[in-house]
């Protein structure tokens, strides 16, 4: 993976050290002996075998005249280096995981920046999830598709392929997101309210303008801090309707995706997950 902001080559800091002994036509048993180690334990470290402590860098400061923070940097910039490069590696074992994810649709919806190298889809992936690695992804979104209430004309349970919980998955972060920044001002949901204002609901299913129904619906919905969007499905996936809790578990929100694009079915999804809720 290349990318402006990351390194793409790191040294250890043990072949500078091992440089400066060349200058200061030292060996490395004076300079262990110096800085109060093992020989062994120094060329541990400038094999590359062992890192830098703080305790180290401040040995070197005092003998080799290059500050703690140089030797500290070294060692932070190759660590990283190093973390960056198994990540890759991990990454690319997991192909087909980066794959299951429409990723150009994402990018058309402002989810992840275009990418071409699979491994830099792969971390703009894990950030778009907010996850370190596939095995916290599939820790985290296995479980969290499975709990989440959903109506659904596929199966998210433990049979279903991965490809469904990756459409499943995205589809339904990509409404957190957008609830989180629409519900800092809603109510905190009261299961009670929720349920008085099912009658109410009821009635409005009489009402023949969406506008109005929709508008009408949203305001008893909030009154019980229910927030109600849709979100435009991923390509394939066969869910109306999800149902789960936004801002720290204090407003519940029901998300549909217009499948079936009728009244019938617009209240048959609201109704189905508002029990869920309940």
């Amino acid at each position: 993976m290349t990318d402006k902001y990351y390194l793409n080559y790191a040294v250890h800091p043990g072949e500078y050290i091992e440089e400066l002994l060349e200058t200061y036509t030292m060996t490395q048993a004076e300079l262990a002996s110096r800085m109060h180690v093992s020989t062994k334990h120094l060329n541990q470290i400038i094999r590359g075998k062992a890192n830098i402590t703080s305790v180290t860098a401040l040995a070197l400061e005092a003998v080799l005249d290059r500050s703690a923070g140089y030797w500290l940097s070294l060692q932070a910039k190759f660590d990283e280096f190093s973390a960056r490069e198994e990540q890759s590696a991990s990454l690319l074992a997991e192909k087909e995981w980066i794959l299951s994810f429409d990723y150009p649709d994402l990018v058309k919806r402002g989810y992840v920046p275009p990418a071409k190298d699979l491994v830099e889809k792969g971390i703009h992936l894990l950030r778009f999830f907010q996850v370190a690695s596939v095995a916290a992804w599939e820790h985290v979104w296995v479980i969290n598709v499975q709990d989440i209430y959903c109506r659904s004309a596929a199966h998210t349970d433990a049979d279903a392929n991965r490809k469904t919980y990756a459409e499943l998955a995205a589809w339904i972060r990509i409404g957190q997101l957008s609830a989180e920044q629409n519900v800092s001002d809603y109510p905190v949901f009261l299961g009670q309210k929720l349920s008085r204002t099912v009658p109410s609901i009821r009635a409005l299913t009489y009402i023949v303008d969406p506008e109005e129904v929709i508008y009408k619906v949203n305001e008893e919905l909030k009154d019980a801090g229910v927030w109600l969007q849709y979100v435009q499905p991923m390509k394939g996936m066969r869910t109306y309707a999800a149902s789960f809790m936004a801002r720290s578990g204090q407003v519940a929100c029901i998300q549909l995706t217009r499948r079936g694009k009728t009244g019938d079915q617009f209240f048959f999804s609201l109704f189905h997950e508002i029990n869920r809720l309940l």
